[in-house]
């Protein structure tokens, strides 16, 4: 009987953290809708969104992001697949896309932040990030683990951690793999 409850966790974990959308591989330009979600422009977003927002990613970690002068999106390869591994435990980044491109760097900033004000608290009980975020100011570093198959983002930053769920619609990680494809580092 225990190994029937077991087989059957395991199942739905498996089903919980697959979606068609993080299997999809788009060679397309991803157009991204634009929202100004910067320090004076909170008012573009609806109030239920921005107390999300708030909650997962607060001002001021949002202030350190937006003004880096650059962020890096860090990923692990394996060599012979060309899988992305789980960034967790021994799996250490070998290749980085380093995005100083103010426009660029606003259009994924503002995609991911509005991924993460959505509503939909959908994110799977797993966490399996396969992509790392890390921007800079002044004194201030803020990293963001993402995990787009089970929609989970964590943070931990000189002013403390944080994290949540993002929307199914993840307009983030096809900007994310087009920023990785056009700025992404050889595979070290």
């Amino acid at each position: 009987m225990k190994v029937i409850v077991l087989l059957f966790v395991v199942t739905i974990l498996f089903i919980a953290c697959q979606s068609p959308e993080s299997q999809k591989k788009s060679d397309s330009s991803v157009e991204v809708e634009k929202i100004r979600i910067s320090e004076n422009s909170n008012q573009d977003l609806a109030e239920l969104q921005k107390k999300k927002l708030d909650s997962r990613i607060p001002p001021k970690i949002r202030e350190i992001l937006d003004k880096a002068d650059e962020i890096t999106i860090s990923y692990h390869v394996d060599k012979k697949t060309m899988q992305l591994w789980v960034l967790m435990f021994d799996v250490k980044p070998n290749s980085q896309a380093k995005v100083s491109n103010a426009t660029v760097k606003k259009e994924f900033l503002d995609s991911f932040y509005q991924d993460s004000s959505e509503n939909y608290n959908t994110a799977a009980a797993c966490f399996s990030p396969r992509h790392r975020v890390k921007a800079e100011y002044k004194t201030k570093i803020v990293e963001i683990d993402i995990c787009y198959e089970c929609y989970n983002f964590r943070g931990k930053s000189s002013l403390g951690d944080f994290g949540g769920d993002i929307s199914e619609k993840v307009k983030s990680s096809a900007l994310m793999n087009e920023i990785i494809k056009k700025y992404g580092a050889k595979i070290r």
